[in-house]
């Protein structure tokens, strides 16, 4: 059985995360857009815990996930978590 966490051993693999968030049509652009530009890549949809969701975000690093993208509702988490946060955000608040 494949670990949900584990990105390690597969091609990049980025992820939309939310909640609800199984109906995004991200991957299927994302993906798309990839193919279209020779990127080998993997993009999923990830629905998180609203109660754990900066564990779940530290799961999907420690297990090699290379990027989010994130939506409701936890936009304002993932910005106190964020590595950097450009001017653009960092004005928007």
């Amino acid at each position: 059985m494949t670990d949900l966490f584990d990105f390690k051993n597969r091609k990049r693999c980025f992820a939309v995360v939310g909640h609800p968030v199984m109906h995004s049509k991200s991957p299927q652009i994302h993906e798309a857009f990839a193919r279209q530009c020779n990127v080998s890549l993997s993009y999923e949809a990830i629905a998180l815990d609203p109660i754990a969701f900066e564990q779940g975000v530290r799961n999907l690093q420690a297990g090699g996930m290379a990027g989010l993208n994130v939506t409701l509702p936890f936009k304002e988490a993932a910005f106190r978590l964020s590595d950097e946060v450009s001017e653009r955000a960092r004005i928007a608040n």
